[in-house]
C-alpha cells in the first residue's frame, strides 16, 4: 500500500460553481409551512433567502482562499483516498493533535482555532501549549474518498487516523473530537493507548439507559434531570434525519446530491437546531446613556425569537426596567411569547448557583412558561408602555439617548430648552422612572431602541 502523501490546493473548476448557481436558479420551491416557527423544518422563506445569498452575495473565491491559507494533503489509508490539514507548529516540541469534525461539519470549522493552537505565544501564552494539528476529513466529506462498500465505522476510522499520524511522523499525539468525531476520538483512545497520550470531547456520550438506578434515582441534581429531559426531547423530535440517514441512506441521498436548495435547507435545519438556547444569556454593561452590544443582541434575538426566554446578567439595576420593556414590547404574557428576566451580578454567590437557577427554569420545557421564568427571575414588575409616549417625546428620548444636552435637543427640534425639559419630565413620568434619580437616565438609550 502506498504511503505517499500528496499536497493539494483548493481549486473548483468554473464549470462546477455554474451548474450549482443554474441548479438554484431552477429550484422549485415547496408550499410554505402551516406553523409560524421551525417546528416542521426550515422555514420556507428562511430558506429561499439563505439560497438567494448563496446564489447571488457568496464568494465563493474569497472563501476557497480562506481555506487554502492552510497547508492541505492527500493520501490513500486503507484503499480510501483522504484530505487533511497539516499545519506544523514553528516550536518544534509541540504536541501533535487530530482534530476529528462531525456532521453537518467539515474541517473549515477549525479555522478558527489553528492559529491560536499552533501558535499560542502569539496570543501571550506558553510555547508548551502549542501543537502540530493535523484535520483529517471523515470518508465520503469534502474531498475525502467516497466508499464504495460498507465498513466504514467508528473503529476503522480511527485506525486510519493512527496510520495517518504514524506516517506523518507522530507515533504519540493527542486526539479531539465532537458530533460524530467523539466516538471516533474515543474509539482511537481505546485501540491505541500506546500512541494516544490524552483525548478531549465536545460531545461526550454519558446518558444513563432508561429505567436504569441512574435515570430514575431521586437524587439527580437540577442539571442532571434538565440534561436527560433535552435528551428525552432530541430522541422524540430530533433524530428523524438520523433514522433516515442511518437505515435508507441511498433513498435520500438522490434528493440531496440533486438539490442544492434541498441539501441547504437539510443542513441549516441541524445548524440552527443545534445553536438554539433554551435560555438566551445576555450580558449587559450599560454605562450611563449608551447602549452596548449584549443589549443590541437582547434586541435582536427578542424579534427573531420571540418564544426564546432572555435572561439579561447586570451589574446595574437599571437592567430590570430593560428586561420589563423589552419583554412588554413583544408581548410577553401573550400567545406564544417568552419571558424577559434580569438578574443583578451581586445577588449570585457563585457561577454555580447561577447556572443551578437557569437550570431550573430551563427543566420547565421549551418554550419555557413565561410565570416559571417571571417567578425566578423577578420580571415584568412595570406596566407603563412606551406607547403611551406622543411622537415629540419619541424624538427627545432618542436624542437624549445619544447624550445630547437639553439645549443641543432644543437646537435639533426648534423648541425651547424649558419646552425640552417639559417632554423629559413627561417621558420620566410615563415610563415610570424618577426623575430625580440619575441613574435611570442609563436607561434612555434601551428606551430608544426599544420604542423605534
Amino acid at each position: 500500500m502506498s504511503e505517499v502523501v500528496t499536497p493539494f490546493r483548493l481549486d473548483v473548476p468554473d464549470a462546477k460553481i455554474d451548474d450549482l448557481r443554474q441548479r438554484l436558479r431552477r429550484t422549485r420551491w415547496p408550499e410554505p409551512e402551516t406553523v409560524g416557527d421551525w417546528s416542521q423544518g426550515t422555514p420556507l422563506a428562511y430558506t429561499r433567502e439563505l439560497c438567494r445569498y448563496w446564489l447571488e452575495d457568496h464568494d465563493w473565491l474569497a472563501a476557497q482562499e480562506r481555506l487554502n491559507r492552510f497547508p492541505q494533503f492527500l493520501t490513500t489509508i486503507d484503499g480510501l483516498e483522504f484530505h487533511f490539514l497539516h499545519v506544523r507548529s514553528p516550536h518544534p516540541d509541540a504536541l501533535p493533535l487530530v482534530i476529528t469534525h462531525g456532521w453537518p461539519g467539515s474541517v473549515a470549522e477549525f479555522h478558527k482555532v489553528i492559529g491560536p493552537l499552533t501558535n499560542p505565544v502569539a496570543l501571550g501564552h506558553d510555547a508548551s501549549d502549542a501543537f502540530h494539528v493535523v484535520c483529517p476529513r471523515l470518508p465520503g466529506f469534502g474531498f475525502s474518498g467516497k466508499p464504495d462498500r460498507t465498513g466504514w465505522g467508528t473503529e476503522r476510522i480511527a485506525d486510519a487516523w493512527d496510520q495517518l499520524m504514524a506516517r506523518l511522523g507522530y507515533p504519540r499525539y493527542g486526539a479531539q473530537g465532537g458530533d460524530v468525531g467523539s466516538p471516533v476520538t474515543m474509539a482511537l483512545a481505546r485501540r491505541r493507548p500506546d500512541s494516544v497520550s490524552g483525548i478531549h470531547l465536545n460531545m461526550v456520550p454519558a446518558i444513563p439507559a432508561a429505567g436504569s438506578a441512574a435515570a430514575t434515582a431521586g437524587d439527580l441534581t437540577v442539571r442532571e434531570q434538565a440534561a436527560l429531559a433535552a435528551q428525552d426531547d432530541l430522541s422524540e423530535w430530533g433524530r428523524g434525519y438520523a433514522i433516515e440517514q442511518s437505515t435508507r441512506p441511498q433513498t435520500v441521498g438522490h434528493g440531496l446530491v440533486d438539490s442544492p436548495a434541498g441539501l441547504c435547507a437539510c443542513i441549516v435545519e441541524k445548524f440552527w437546531a443545534w445553536s438554539q438556547p433554551d435560555v438566551a444569556i445576555v450580558d449587559v454593561r450599560m454605562p450611563p446613556g449608551h447602549t452596548d452590544e449584549g443589549l443590541r443582541a437582547a434586541i435582536a434575538i427578542r424579534q427573531d425569537r420571540p418564544g426564546l426566554p432572555i435572561l439579561m446578567f447586570s451589574q446595574y439595576v437599571e437592567t430590570r426596567y430593560a428586561a420589563d420593556l423589552l419583554g412588554m414590547r413583544s408581548g410577553t404574557g401573550a400567545a406564544g411569547a417568552a419571558g424577559v428576566g434580569y438578574l443583578l451580578k451581586d445577588r449570585v454567590a457563585n457561577v454555580a448557583e447561577f447556572i443551578d437557577a437557569l437550570c431550573r427554569v430551563a427543566a420547565g420545557g421549551t418554550p419555557l412558561d413565561p410565570e416559571v421564568i417571571t417567578q425566578l427571575l423577578g420580571a415584568s414588575r412595570h406596566a407603563s408602555s412606551l406607547a403611551t409616549l406622543t411622537a415629540r417625546e419619541r424624538d427627545v428620548l432618542a436624542l437624549m439617548a445619544d447624550g445630547r444636552s437639553n439645549s443641543g435637543i432644543g437646537d435639533q427640534l426648534g423648541v425651547s430648552e424649558r419646552a425640552v425639559e417639559k417632554h423629559v419630565s413627561n417621558i420620566f413620568g410615563k415610563l415610570g422612572l424618577p426623575a430625580s434619580d440619575t441613574d435611570h437616565r442609563r436607561v434612555l438609550a434601551v428606551l430608544a431602541y426599544l420604542g423605534s
